[in-house]
């Protein structure tokens, strides 16, 4: 049996080497997730069924031409019997004989050539009778379907000159393409190019929608070599072209919108397959997460992750990337490898020695074993004595990796440091038992060498006593012959350190036998001392050091590895020099903030710089809250003039400091400042509710009365009417039996509106929470979905299906029903006494007297967020909002919008507010349409919004209120709570919010040290 790889042993030399030799039998083509069977004979091949008869390529085939469904075709397999497939079904008139010799013939065809292309796939060559596989046996089809080797071959080279054609017009499997001019041109091109119905059709059908060019071919079931040659003849004469980047994120937006996170993962995949942007990456993480993508693919996203976000200064976020994927697969070495080369050389030893632990279980294979090594002896071995665990680790991956010399080497270099410094004679004798592993010569010498140690330190021992007893005994007898002498001698203090340094040094050169191995013994203490000055963070005396042990007697190897440790200490030192001197340069161009980025980045890379130690950290004055108190290690800092572009405040760059903000109603801030923990410096104040009402259950709405009371609905659907000053409950009602209310209530004179999912409607009085009046409304198959509204002296209820209800105001008796078109979102809005229902494609003016369609005008895109003033609708896509006329609904003005989905629409007197899902705000003139403002995007997805005069509030998902002045966009404050708000609501001098905890959270609106300010733009 012939087997092997087809890298090793390529599929064309390997046919033609089957054609010269006259061999007959089955090729096995085994790939990453397929398999396919091959019938070899007489210079011919022939696609045959596969192991378990199941004939796969055919059905393949049969399932993309529509003929068969694959249920079907597992039927048909059931009853089959001996026969072969394609006969069955010609006998029963699911196939006929132009078919076969038609569009099948063509698709099998295309499946021979694609196994050229196959990558890292095995062979399997057995001398056998096939006939009997085969999937057509009549002699009416079956020569068609064998296609001679030669040809084959023509064919392959052929199509390996279009691939280059291909690849300089753009034709690329991972982009997203789009009709740029008229959709009768692709079309004709299309089919005259696959030639196969129906998938031309369908490839032609899937080209217009937002999917990647490998989708597109999948799906259709298209050949790969003619799919691509169509898109280049597309490219070339201008009908089609790539998708913009901006537009793929839009569309992404929008099926994240429609709930459709697979798709949106294509669209992704094809952007991050273009470019690595890292918000595209980030959404592409977050979604494979999310869908349980396959590991390898989650894998290979996290490594270009983490390199974005090391390109883009995110070194705490490339950590986290690179830490995700070691996680993901801590069986790979190369992904611990990465991340270990991430961590920084200080402050991370517990997180390096629990790396090493996993590389060091990781090695599967000789050369994983000596990478495992290199890395250890990389992060552990600047002081044998310090860890001599690890190097023993090292020492048996490299017996591992089979590397007796290195393995010899680190045991040398440590049975070397534990002789200089004293260690235990276990360690010693552990040590010498692995070396006999690795090398048994030098496992001899160095057990003699250490027997040798061992006498002469015995043997000096007892010399220097005896020199002791001898000098003790002159001393004593001098001391009696001359009393002046001896007083002097007892208050002088006597050097131990005169001889012995010496005559150690002399018995370790006379012990080597050569002046040179005295030399040599200098150097290793030497090194070793610049190594272990590099280790405490000394680098400039370790350079000092290291070069003054460079002498030009030293071997080449000596030689190199002093330049090697001297290169990287002085690229290090001159990388903080020219760090340093950046932000000088942007400081002068008065970048401040730009400059204490760069100080921070400086202090975090290279902390061992001397400049580091002389540094000042410049905070920028405007960096902190206006109206604070600064205090640094708990003393106030005197602040200097904040109209004055340079003022600053000067922190110790390479000390840990205390750094604390404090202003009156706001919770205090406190930042700690370790050197080298901090990419950024920047205090936001969190404003402190005045009161707060705490509660058990989410609250969902709230609702502001005339009087001193605020009402508040919970998601148990339980009303409660507060006072918000002495926290009492007035009232309670619980609504549970009617069904769940619905968010938001519809506030009358003296009551209060509900509706509950499953159409009741409940009027209760706001004094004593008394049901006033209550009815059901008909809900069909849905429920009802949004709060009802109020439109001249009606009320207006709308269904998820559709359904509207008109009752009368007073009395709740049902007036007329109309059924329309609507969204989900904000359906049914009222202007000047009309009511305009918005429908996924449509707009219907309803006459609210007997809700007769007034007017109706088809939209272009589907709706997100609706809102409506005076006699004006405003209608926000995922691409453009439009402003239209109530009267007739005809278009006024169109302004296109960013990527990012609309996630809801607001008015004021002149100003149209629209806040996307990033969480950014646009002032949109009311008139013109043109932006007057907008805020940045936010890291969050606000959740809820609320206006009031000049005053915009929202809440995003990470507990967040922001309340911004709509005069100029300006923040005036937020409050960082524990739990996202869940409803907001202005109630005169007062902000009420309702969290997810279920407390009630009151902020009082009057002036706070310059709060509610633009001009003064408090924190």
């Amino acid at each position: 049996m012939l087997q092997g790889d087809v890298d090793n042993l390529p599929l064309p030399a390997l046919l033609q080497g089957l054609v010269s030799n006259h061999n007959s039998g089955i090729l096995v083509l085994e790939g990453e997730n397929q398999c396919r069977r091959i019938g070899v004979d007489a210079g011919a091949v022939e696609l045959i069924c596969d192991p378990d008869g199941n004939s796969e390529p055919l059905g393949q085939i049969l399932t993309a031409l529509e003929i068969l469904q694959p249920e079907e075709i597992s039927n048909i397999l059931t009853n089959l019997g001996t026969s072969a497939l394609g006969d069955a079904l010609l006998r029963l008139r699911l196939l006929d004989t132009s078919m076969v010799t038609g569009p099948i013939r063509t698709l099998i065809h295309e499946q021979l050539l694609d196994l050229f292309c196959w990558q890292g796939a095995r062979y399997r060559f057995e001398v056998c009778s096939w006939q009997k596989k085969r999937l057509f046996t009549g002699e009416g089809v079956s020569p068609c379907l064998r296609f001679p080797i030669p040809s084959l071959l023509l064919e392959v080279a052929r199509r390996e000159d279009e691939d280059h054609l291909n690849a300089a017009a753009g034709a690329c499997l991972d982009e997203i393409y789009q009709i740029a001019t008229d959709k009768q041109s692709a079309e004709l091109i299309i089919v005259e190019t696959l030639a196969v119905d129906p998938i031309d059709k369908k490839f032609f059908r899937l080209l217009q929608q937002p999917l990647p060019l490998r989708d597109v071919i999948d799906i259709s079931g298209a050949p790969r070599s003619p799919a691509l040659d169509t898109i280049r003849l597309l490219l070339e004469q201008n009908i089609i072209e790539p998708m913009s980047s901006r537009e793929k994120k839009t569309v992404v937006g929008r099926l994240l919108a429609q709930q459709r996170p697979a798709r949106a993962m294509a669209v992704l995949r094809s952007l991050a397959c273009q470019e690595d942007d890292l918000p595209a990456l980030e959404q592409l993480h977050t979604l494979l997460h999310q869908e349980k993508a396959p590991i390898g693919e989650r894998e290979q996203l996290l490594r270009r992750l983490a390199s974005a976000r090391n390109d883009s200064g995110d070194n705490i976020g490339c950590r986290k990337a690179l830490r995700q994927r070691a996680e993901l697969v801590p069986e790979n070495l190369e992904a611990q490898l990465e991340l270990l080369e991430s961590l920084p050389l200080t402050n991370s030893r517990r997180e390096t020695e629990r790396l090493l632990e996993r590389i060091f279980q990781c090695p599967q294979t000789a050369h994983e074993a000596l990478l495992g090594a290199e890395a250890i002896e990389s992060r552990r071995a600047g002081d044998p004595i310090r860890d001599p665990g690890w190097l023993e680790r090292s020492v048996s991956l490299r017996i591992q990796g089979n590397d007796p010399e290195g393995a010899t080497r680190v045991l040398e270099s440590l049975l070397r440091e534990g002789l200089r410094a004293g260690t235990d004679l276990d360690s010693l004798h552990r040590w010498l038992d692995l070396l006999e592993q690795a090398d048994p010569g030098a496992h001899e010498q160095w057990k003699a060498q250490l027997q040798r140690r061992r006498k002469g330190s015995s043997s000096r021992v007892g010399v220097l006593v005896l020199l002791c007893l001898a000098f003790g005994l002159f001393a004593f007898l001098h001391g009696r012959n001359s009393p002046e002498k001896a007083s002097a001698l007892s208050t002088t203090t006597i050097s131990t350190q005169i001889e012995i340094p010496a005559l150690i040094k002399l018995i370790s050169a006379d012990e080597k036998g050569a002046p040179e191995a005295a030399h040599l013994i200098a150097l290793e203490r030497g090194f070793s001392e610049a190594i272990g000055l590099r280790t405490d963070g000394k680098y400039l005396k370790a350079l000092q050091q290291m070069k003054s042990l460079r002498d030009a007697r030293l071997p080449a190897t000596s030689l190199g590895a002093i330049d090697r440790f001297c290169g990287e200490l002085e690229d290090y030192l001159e990388n903080a020099q020219g760090l340093h001197e950046r932000s000088l340069g942007l400081k002068k161009q008065g970048n401040q903030e730009g400059s204490l980025s760069l100080q921070l980045q400086l202090v975090r890379k290279y902390p061992h710089s001397p400049i580091v130690t002389r540094m000042k950290l410049e905070l920028p004055l405007e960096l902190t809250p206006r109206h604070a108190i600064i205090s640094i290690d708990g003393k106030i800092v005197p602040l200097p003039k904040r109209g004055d572009p340079e003022a600053s405040i000067l922190l110790p760059a390479d000390q840990p400091v205390l750094i604390s903000a404090q202003r009156r109603g706001y919770q205090s801030r406190m930042i700690w400042h370790e050197p080298g923990s901090l990419t950024r410096i920047q205090f936001h104040l969190s404003r402190l509710p005045n009161r707060v009402v705490g509660g058990d259950t989410p609250v969902e709405t709230t609702i502001s009365t005339a009087g001193t009371a605020v009402i508040v609905i919970d998601r148990d659907s339980r009303l409660r009417s507060i006072s918000p000053v002495t926290k009492e409950v007035h009232w309670e009602v619980t609504a549970r039996p009617s069904g769940d209310l619905v968010d938001g209530a519809l506030l009358l004179e003296d009551s209060i509106l509900v509706a509950t999912s499953t159409g009741h409607l409940l009027l209760i009085d706001t004094e004593n929470g008394s049901v006033i009046r209550e009815t059901k409304i008909f809900t069909g198959p849905g429920i009802v979905r949004n709060t009802p509204i109020a439109v001249a002296d009606k009320i207006v209820v709308a269904t998820s299906r559709g359904i509207v209800h008109a009752l009368d105001r007073k009395s709740l008796e049902m007036i007329w029903t109309r059924e329309v078109e609507l969204i989900r979102r904000s359906p049914l809005q009222t202007t000047d006494g009309l009511l305009i229902a918005v429908g996924p494609s449509s707009l219907s003016g309803i006459d609210v007297a007997d809700g007769s369609i007034l007017w109706k005008r088809q939209t272009p895109h589907r709706g997100l967020a609706t809102t409506a003033r005076r006699s004006a609708l405003f209608v926000a896509t995922s691409s453009e909002v439009t402003r239209y006329s109530a009267q007739d609904g005809k278009p006024i003005w169109r302004l296109a919008l960013d990527a990012d989905p609309p996630q809801t629409l607001n008015t004021t007197s002149d100003l149209l507010l629209l806040q996307s899902e990033n969480g950014s705000l646009q002032a949109i003139d009311f008139d013109e349409g043109t932006i007057r403002w907008s805020t940045p995007r936010r890291e969050t997805k606000p959740i809820v919004s609320t206006i009031s005069g000049n005053m915009f509030a929202f809440s995003n998902t990470d507990g967040g209120l922001h309340v911004i002045d709509l005069r100029d966009g300006q923040p005036l404050w937020t409050h960082l709570g524990s739990s996202p708000g869940s409803c907001l609501t202005f109630d005169g001098e007062m902000l009420l919010v309702g969290d997810e905890s279920g407390d009630l959270l009151l902020f009082d609106l009057k002036s706070l040290d310059g709060d509610l300010s633009a001009a003064e733009n408090p924190s």
